[in-house]
């Protein structure tokens, strides 16, 4: 089959804007590609990890975050170890331009079914996200009224 001169001429740069395209879009328009720096980190999703703090030693933790603008809402687990039982929070919070996440945990009435000696108090903190693969929250938390020693959360994108 052969093209007439005309047809390449408006054929050619369609094929090539075609193929530009592309390879914009496999590069990316990818939804879940990383924020890129002075915009809002994406931290919806499921979190796990660790929470490392005195009174729960090293326990796993899962972290359930929405995020909408730059408002964040969730919940957060952290089991016991070595018991049947966990601790919840509930999440609220803030994403900060560039990679700061700034969240509150306030004692979920689930937690009433603890052994006494374990006591669960609010906690607040900033966490910095990271954008390379594994996606990663780390960070210190503090108790908010300063009745329970500070832990730290390590947790990797699900």
């Amino acid at each position: 089959m052969r093209f007439s001169s005309s047809a390449r001429t408006w054929r050619t740069p369609l094929v090539s804007a075609v193929a530009a395209l592309l390879v914009a879009c496999s590069a990316g328009c990818d939804a879940s590609s990383p924020a890129a720096p002075g915009s809002p980190a994406a931290v919806t999703g499921t979190w796990s990890g660790t929470f490392t703090q005195p009174a729960f030693g090293i326990a796993p933790a899962m972290l359930t975050l929405k995020q909408e603008g730059t408002v964040v809402t969730g919940a957060v687990r952290i089991e016991l170890v070595g018991t049947p039982y966990f601790a919840t929070w509930t999440t609220s919070g803030t994403v900060a331009p560039g990679y700061m996440v700034s969240l509150a945990f306030a004692p979920d009435s689930q937690n009433t079914n603890l052994p006494l000696a374990i006591e669960v108090c609010p906690w607040s903190g900033t966490l910095t996200y990271t954008t390379t693969a594994p996606r990663t929250l780390q960070g210190l938390v503090g108790a908010t009224d300063g009745t329970c020693a500070p832990g730290t959360l390590g947790l990797t994108k699900q």
